[in-house]
């Protein structure tokens, strides 16, 4: 990229910029404390975007650039079909080939380490009392008539057992449950991990964790677990990655966020058969798509 000059004002320079996309000249204006610097991309076309700023400083109300935010809406707009449309009909390799490496994010492998630990001793969450009993939001207590009691006021948390804010996450209910969400950790939080560190995913399961276990219990009871909060978030977080962000490295097909959205509205459907903590699970998304956009919405309010 070249820089080629300065605009005084944010208006003027966007203006420039759209006018110069609908000309066929991909270009950028970055705040700088004199104004907007305009930056070229392509090589081959710094000496007509020059010739072109220095016709607009000379006149930038002149009525040639009328109409360039409709014209350089119509250029993005066919740019984002053909995109579409390759990635319709273009399989990415690494989605085919590549998998996240073991050595590569030992905090994805410690968290489903984790799990394992809590499903062997609690033969796969049919053992409620006993560890289980440390690690639900309050003690859940079940009668012999399969009657479950618990305080929904959470009196452990309110005492200080801070970490049961965070636990459920490691209960798993059945083989099925424990293996769906290993899988879908180790493959999505791999990836953020590998590419963002350690340290953005352990941020986003903490705190995907505590909203989304707060959510279900608000809106059913502490008598839930499982990993899938975390997998939404990071669902979320990676889509928002793949749509504005591809500098992240984080990519998603739409055919898998098409799948797990599906899903997530197929465990709402009455009557469905499986005892699914709905709540956590778009409360996991919502902290992911937030989570995941807002350095792009930060980015782009600065711009104004």
């Amino acid at each position: 990229m070249r820089a080629i000059g300065t605009i005084a004002n944010d208006h003027d320079a966007q203006r420039f910029v759209n006018h110069l996309l609908a000309s066929g000249i991909v270009s950028q204006a970055d705040p700088r404390p004199d104004g907007f610097c305009i930056w070229v991309r392509d090589e081959d076309k710094v000496e007509p975007a020059r010739h072109e700023l220095s016709a607009f400083l000379q006149d930038p109300t002149s009525q040639r650039y009328e109409h360039a935010a409709e014209s350089a809406a119509l250029v993005r707009r066919r740019e984002a079909e053909a995109e579409k449309l390759y990635r319709r009909n273009v399989r990415d390799m690494r989605t085919l080939w590549s998998r996240p490496n073991p050595k590569g994010c030992p905090l994805t492998i410690g968290l489903i380490a984790a799990c394992l630990l809590v499903a062997v001793p609690s033969r796969g969450g049919r053992e409620i009392e006993g560890l289980l009993g440390y690690l639900f939001m309050t003690r859940i207590n079940v009668s012999d008539e399969d009657h479950v009691a618990y305080d929904p006021t959470l009196p452990e948390i309110r005492k200080g057992e801070a970490w049961r804010l965070v636990t459920p996450i490691f209960i798993h209910f059945g083989e099925f449950h424990l293996f769906f969400n290993m899988w879908w950790l180790y493959n999505l939080g791999g990836v953020i991990e590998i590419q963002r560190g350690k340290w953005r995913l352990a941020l986003l399961v903490l705190v995907a964790a505590v909203i989304s276990n707060l959510t279900q219990n608000h809106f059913e009871s502490p008598f839930f677990g499982g990993m899938s909060g975390v997998v939404y978030a990071l669902l979320g977080y990676a889509w928002m990655k793949t749509r504005f962000d591809s500098a992240s490295g984080v990519y998603l097909t739409p055919d898998t966020v098409t799948m797990m959205i599906a899903w997530l509205f197929l465990c709402m459907v009455p009557g469905f058969p499986i005892n699914v903590a709905n709540h956590a699970h778009v409360a996991g998304l919502v902290v992911g798509i937030v989570v995941g956009y807002a350095p792009v919405f930060w980015r782009r309010l600065r711009r104004r």
